[in-house]
């Protein structure tokens, strides 16, 4: 079986805007914006959106200054190992950043930290694996960046999905007992009619 398919909605920012997030940002400035669109200017000049669909999360980050923004969803999630993930970068830099996935409020993983130069000119890909039970669980996605200067950050192509399939079509055991069970008493049931 294949990977299945992504269970966040809106993840790439299909609808121009943030529906279907929890949204928690403390920089002044941020949105949803067309790729190329520009964003207010940067450290280092014009800001613009960068990602690989139409549309891409933004913001303005200065992280000595506290600013961040915090993108999640509550999905429901059945047992299995998640390829959990997201595209982010800029058009500007380098410059530092620290990024990060949390499941229920616990970090999963991490990248950067402040003023290390990890962020250049271009994407990059954030990405785990993580075993999760059965039931709704709360994925954030985590952007901060730069130092005391202004910098855009896009991000794009958040992805929560299965790495063995779509679990959904393959039934518990103890479903498909009861479902075997089930079709028996109906075939019994006709079988006695006629």
């Amino acid at each position: 079986q294949g990977a299945s398919a992504n269970i966040l909605v809106n993840s790439g920012f299909e609808t121009g805007d943030f529906s279907g997030w929890t949204v928690n940002s403390t920089a002044v400035n941020y949105g949803v914006k067309k790729i190329g669109e520009a964003t207010p200017d940067g450290h280092y000049g014009p800001g613009k959106v960068v990602g690989n669909d139409s549309y891409a999360a933004w913001l303005i980050t200065r992280s000595y200054s506290g600013q961040s923004l915090t993108l999640s969803q509550t999905v429901l999630f059945a047992n299995g190992t998640y390829n959990i993930g997201f595209t982010y970068g800029s058009n500007q830099g380098p410059f530092g950043n620290f990024t990060s996935i949390l499941l229920d409020g616990v970090s999963i993983a991490t990248a950067g930290s402040q003023g290390d130069g990890s962020i250049n000119n271009g994407l990059q890909t954030l990405q785990t694996q993580q075993s999760v039970v059965a039931g709704l669980h709360t994925v954030s996605f985590f952007l901060s960046g730069s130092g005391s200067a202004p910098l855009p950050l896009s991000a794009d192509d958040f992805f929560v999905s299965n790495v063995n399939g779509d679990p959904a079509a393959v039934p518990e055991p103890g479903i498909a007992a009861l479902l075997s069970l089930g079709f028996g008493a109906l075939a019994l049931a006709r079988r006695r009619k006629s």
